[in-house]
């Protein structure tokens, strides 16, 4: 296995992208994505980061005209797996004209945050509710686990948006600094990649002990493997704290609220005797959360090897879309992690336009399968690839 190019750091102290170098540290305090981004691209090649996740990119271009390096002496070329940009960019203009007209601004939606507080509220409330259930612990119970994956998968958006609404992924107890960039910089733009792709190196390994082959213990594995993930990760919770005081990164505060979001829960259920119930929602809770996650990456692609291909086209083989652009049975039913081909594309961009995106990928010929579901209004979103118009060079 090839040395991760993010330890190499060819290209430092500056910053390669697309075939130029530049020197962006008069840019790290003032980039809108913050510096740590930066500092973490640094001395590698960032142009799919760039690319990705910068939607107004003329802007963004003009910006990076003015801190390039003029250099005779050869540039070493790029050990990054490189992509065809050229399809996404035109995708990315078309985005980016629909966003305008309908007066887009980047950042989560009033909706958005609306409904995170919502789902936090509930869930506040269900422990005290709990003791005079009755007959309805299993309504509640359902519901408790779907709003913290509701909560995570907002915490989740809003992370890449920047904001610090993140920190609903800090009360969901998964986040991190240190993961906030491996997963925008690896997980989405290198998906399934078994090198590049710190996700899938680091937490889905035992699905992938089968390069290559779709076996039926392999397609069966992650109902075997989930229920171990979701006790494993309640551990890796207990572990996080310490990741987190060795980050540098405003580690205090992101500790409070990751210390409240991962115990915060279980003190309530203790404070209305009913501990054990709670650790066992948590689990339940882990346990969806986890497999929706197992289940919307085409984890067939984890060991295909690397190389030149258009990006749209990556996303859609690595991704398995099983939800959908309706903004509110997405929500409801699978807090945006079923629309990940979408979300991979936009990383930056809230699900509330998820539906554009779709649209003007289909104008582009990139082809889509509609599954109805009940109720009607719930379409199931799963991408094909069609040959006859897409062309990997």
């Amino acid at each position: 296995m090839s040395h991760h190019p993010r330890k190499d750091k060819p290209y430092w102290p500056h910053w390669y992208i697309h075939g130029r170098l530049y020197d962006l540290e008069p840019w790290l305090e003032k980039h809108p994505g913050g510096a740590d981004f930066l500092q973490r691209c640094r001395g590698t090649d960032c142009t799919a980061a760039f690319e990705a996740h910068h939607l107004r990119m003329p802007k963004a271009q003009a910006m990076l005209s003015r801190f390039e390096i003029q250099t005779d002496e050869p540039i070493p070329k790029s050990p990054w797996p490189q992509f065809d940009w050229s399809r996404y960019a035109e995708l990315r203009e078309r985005v980016a004209k629909r966003l305008e007209a309908v007066g887009w601004q980047p950042g989560a939606s009033l909706r958005g945050r609306i409904l995170a507080i919502v789902a936090l509220l509930i869930n506040l409330a269900i422990p005290f509710i709990w003791a005079e259930a009755g007959a309805w612990a299993v309504v509640l119970a359902v519901v408790y686990a779907m709003n913290m994956i509701i909560m995570t998968g907002f915490g989740h958006v809003f992370l890449h948006l920047n904001t610090h609404w993140q920190h609903l992924g800090d009360l969901g107890g998964f986040s991190s600094h240190t993961w906030k960039t491996e997963h925008c910089l690896g997980h989405h733009l290198y998906t399934n990649h078994p090198v590049y792709d710190p996700d899938v190196t680091k937490l889905l390994p035992i699905v992938h002990f089968t390069p290559n082959q779709h076996t039926p213990m392999q397609r069966f594995a992650p109902f075997f493997i989930v229920p171990l993930y979701a006790f494993a990760f309640m551990i890796l919770r207990l572990a996080r704290p310490f990741e987190m005081w060795r980050d540098p990164h405003n580690w205090q505060v992101r500790l409070i609220w990751y210390i409240i979001g991962s115990f915060g829960w279980l003190i309530l259920w203790w404070a209305v005797g009913y501990l054990w119930v709670g650790i066992l929602l948590e689990c339940l809770a882990s346990f969806m959360f986890l497999s929706i996650t197992l289940s919307n990456h085409n984890h067939e692609t984890c060991h295909t090897p690397f190389h030149r291909q258009d990006f749209i086209t990556h996303q859609m083989n690595t991704c398995y879309d099983f939800g959908c652009t309706n903004y509110w049975s997405s929500m409801v039913f699978n807090a945006f992690l079923g629309s990940q081909t979408l979300h991979h594309l936009f990383p930056t961009l809230d699900p509330a336009y998820y539906t554009i995106v779709e649209e003007e990928l289909h104008k582009m010929g990139y082809a889509y399968e509609r599954h109805a579901f009940w109720p009607a209004y719930w379409d199931h979103l799963v991408f094909v690839t069609r040959k006859d118009k897409l062309h990997e060079t």
